[in-house]
């Protein structure tokens, strides 16, 4: 789901390296980049969405959901909270590639 790039743990061929050459492309490493809102907002929405997601995982609960007329409602509940996570991706995502942008262009000009 996360575009994480294939270097684990920040390394690269073997040999440390926290920053990938490749702006676009990033590692668990650079998340505290972002901001703690951002981190926070984050944390939050994948807990909301796990909730969810083991509500659907879990047949007895799921048959009572579905039991009392709220299948409609929890389809569209795990819609919104799915795009809402993946808007909390994208705003940490953006905040750790303009961290990691204004840092290349600071190390060029020197």
């Amino acid at each position: 789901m996360y575009a994480f790039n294939e270097f684990a743990g920040g390394q690269l061929n073997g040999t440390p390296d926290f920053y990938c050459r490749d702006l676009d492309r990033f590692c668990e490493q650079h998340i505290p980049l972002a901001s703690e809102a951002a981190q926070a907002r984050k944390r939050q929405t994948q807990q909301r969405l796990k909730w969810v997601t083991e509500l659907w995982d879990n047949p007895e609960r799921f048959d009572a959901v579905v039991a009392t007329g709220r299948y409609d409602r929890l389809c569209k509940l795990t819609e919104m909270l799915s795009e809402s996570d993946e808007r909390a991706w994208q705003r940490l995502r953006n905040e750790i590639l303009a961290v990691r942008a204004r840092e290349f262009l600071c190390a060029e000009a020197a």
